[in-house]
């Protein structure tokens, strides 16, 4: 197992934790502490020793704890998440949304794939096709949906990108024909 890995924000070296594979270091926690969606600084606890965790927004006198907790947070503005840690204390991970043939889900770790939810087709994130498009403005980028890995995506009802992913798509294609005669 590895000795360190990155934080996803400034790229610091830091211990390596499988648990919580993109946490925030404490450098980047100590110059951007967390902020809700308006703007308002969050802090983050544990209930009590038994567990769970609470929130305080800027301005509030209240711990919010349970489903009136608010665990989405930013810093240096990233989606993060904070969740409980295992031992105890508060862990803030980079949060990714996910889709999978469930709907869409939060998760600590970077898509493998990315795709385009109206044209409902996935490739490998580098694909000068889709990276074009997201240059090219909002439109793409509003439909933009990322899958833990290729299984998903074609559970999600998701064909392969025929730029990126030749192989995939040519397979696709000959199977859509035999299904269809």
């Amino acid at each position: 197992m590895p000795q360190e890995q990155q934080c996803p924000i400034c790229g610091r070296a830091v211990s390596a934790q499988a648990r919580y594979p993109s946490y925030v270091c404490r450098n980047c926690l100590e110059e951007a502490p967390p902020v809700n969606r308006d703007g308002k600084r969050i802090s983050y606890t544990n209930v009590d020793a038994s567990g769970g965790i609470q929130s305080q927004i800027e301005g509030s006198a209240d711990w919010l704890q349970g489903p009136d907790c608010e665990p989405i947070c930013y810093v240096k503005g990233r989606r993060c998440r904070a969740e409980e840690a295992r031992s105890g204390g508060v862990v803030i991970q980079v949060s990714y949304k996910l889709l999978g043939k469930d709907g869409p889900c939060e998760s600590p770790t970077r898509g493998k794939l990315g795709g385009n939810g109206q044209a409902r087709i996935y490739g490998r994130l580098d694909c000068w096709s889709a990276v074009n498009a997201v240059k090219a403005g909002v439109t793409y980028q509003k439909h933009r949906v990322f899958f833990k890995d290729e299984e998903t995506a074609v559970a999600s009802g998701y064909r392969p990108c025929g730029h990126c992913m030749r192989a995939e798509y040519k397979a696709w294609k000959a199977a859509k024909a035999v299904a269809g005669s």
